[in-house]
Parts: C-alpha cells; structure tokens; sequence
C-alpha cells in the first residue's frame, strides 16, 4: 500500500512530468517514482506503477491522440513498467474506441513473449471489448491464435476461457470459432494442446456441450481431431470411453496413441 504522504509526492511528480516533460516529447516516466523507497525483488512495486499511470491517463484522456507517441514510446521501449504504462493509459483513454485499441495492439502483439504482459493485455484491453460486442473483434483474436506462439496461444485460451464462462451465447459461438480451425493445427503440437486445453475447460463449464462434440465426432477417422477431443478427456463418463477403447483399435499410429492415453486417464477418472 501507498502511504498518503508518497501518493500525493507521485501525484505532484507525475503532474509535473506531464506538464514539463511530456510537453517537451521528453518520454522517460521513471524519473516520476525513482525515488520512491520501497523495491520488491529489486523493482518499483506495479501498484506505483499502476498509481502513476492512472494520474496520466486522467491527464491524458482529453486528447488522446497527440500523445500517441508516448503511448507506443511505452509499449515498445519500457519493459514490463512500460506495459502497464500502456494498458492502464489505453484502457482509461481509448475505451471506446475499439479500433483504435486493436491498431495498438496489431503492431506488436505477435512480438510479445512475456506471460505476465500478454494476460495484462487480454484481460484489461482486450477482454472488456469482446465482453460488449463479440463479433467483429473475437477474429482479431483468433488471428492472433493462429499466427501466434505456444505463450500467445496460451493466453488466449485462459481470456477465452474466461469469456466463455459469461454466457451460454459466448460458449456456443466460440467454441465454433475455434474448431473451425482444427484442421489447420494438424501436426502442429502447440496448436493441438492449446485446442485440447481449450476444450477440456469447456467439459468443466459445461458438462452437456462438452460431450454433445464428442458425440458429433463418434464417426470421425481424422487424427488431428481425434488428438484434440482425446487430449481434453478429464473426468469419465462412459460414451467418451466407449469412444476412446474404439479409437484404440485404430490402426493409424496417432489415433491410437491418442485413444490409449485418453482410455488411461478414464480408468483413473472412473476410479
């Protein structure tokens, strides 16, 4: 926590910046809270960050756009401090508009690595967005899914997941989104696991419309699906094993090593 003396000192530097500094195109925000005595793991703590950040975007948000180069500045230049400069700033400033959020994020979204970056990201910019108007933006997403890297997949699958737990709507559209794009992760591992992931989180939101897409596949002899509805088998009931002990007989190799392994956890399960 913040002692009061200290948030009216951050309050005084991040005002002062914006005035004298940010005026001057002179972008380096670390002189707001340098001072500032306490470190955790050797760092300013992120809620001096988030603190100063919030009094900026205040200052900010009447005019946007004439200081979208220090908004980029702090995406790309800044590190971890930088992109909680960014979301917090874009997230109070440009909240309606959309596709300005997302022309941000199109430039560098691909290129960021970091786990934490990438959930702040989702959860605080983009999150919000598919939350009031699912379509057009979730092909943004899904965009970024299938260019993306096993930590961007990942983290989409966790915001996804978290959107679908909203609504039966948002569960329904999708999960239809994403398998259609099941046959395009055909040998491709991360994309499998995550799909396989993505899917062994819709069994728990939904015990009924998880196993109603295994019913639809019972018949299906394609390996890619069969290693995605197998890879998200994660409590038993008795059609999915009947379909995994079919699977098993198969005589293509990755069906089959798909099927025995479902068929293990489903005795474990049934245990």
């Amino acid at each position: 926590m913040i002692i009061l003396d200290w948030k009216n000192r951050l309050t005084e530097d991040t005002n002062d910046f914006f005035e004298r500094k940010l005026s001057a195109n002179d972008y380096e925000f670390e002189i707001i809270y340098n001072a500032y005595p306490q470190r955790q793991h050797g760092k300013i703590p992120k809620e001096v960050v988030t603190f100063v950040a919030k009094i900026l975007a205040e200052r900010i948000s009447k005019k946007p756009d004439e200081y979208l180069d220090f908004i980029k500045f702090c995406r790309d230049n800044k590190g971890e401090n930088g992109k909680i400069m960014f979301t917090v700033i874009v997230s109070k400033t440009m909240k309606q508009d959309a596709d300005m959020i997302f022309s941000l994020l199109n430039e560098k979204y691909l290129e960021e690595k970091d786990t934490g970056s990438l959930a702040l990201i989702n959860d605080k910019l983009i999150l919000p967005l598919l939350k009031k108007n699912l379509f057009p933006y979730l092909e943004n997403v899904i965009s970024w899914f299938r260019s993306g890297g096993a930590e961007q997949k990942k983290q989409i699958i966790k915001m996804l997941i978290k959107l679908c737990k909203i609504s039966e709507d948002n569960l329904s559209a999708v999960f239809n989104r994403m398998e259609s794009l099941w046959l395009y992760a055909d040998k491709d591992r991360e994309a499998i696991d995550a799909h396989a992931d993505f899917l062994k989180s819709i069994g728990k939101i939904n015990k009924n419309f998880y196993l109603e897409i295994f019913a639809r596949y019972s018949l299906t002899r394609t390996p890619v699906f069969i290693e995605i509805l197998c890879g998200s088998v994660n409590f038993f009931d008795e059609s999915l094993y009947q379909l995994a002990e079919h699977w098993a007989e198969s005589g293509n190799s990755r069906i089959k090593k798909s099927a025995v392994i479902a068929q293990k956890i489903l005795k474990r399960k049934r245990k």
